[in-house]
């Protein structure tokens, strides 16, 4: 199963407004921001897009045995 970093997320309830990549870069800006609090907004929030780019890249990566890698 492939994941589209374009679709909706549904996550208790919420289901519209969040693509799946807004959803992760969101999570790891809040793990970001949590464990490094000096960090400026320009450069926490790039990193937490590059990290939510990461996963979903790693998430549609397939394993040799040619199943998903989830």
């Amino acid at each position: 199963m492939k994941t589209n970093p374009n679709d909706p997320v549904a996550v208790f309830g919420m289901n519209e407004g969040l693509t799946k990549r807004e959803y992760f870069a969101a999570m790891a800006l809040q793990g970001i921001k949590a464990s490094t609090p000096g960090c400026a907004a320009e450069d926490c929030s790039y990193f937490a897009v590059q990290e939510a780019d990461r996963l979903i890249k790693e998430l549609n990566r397939e394993k040799k045995d040619g199943k998903d890698n989830i």
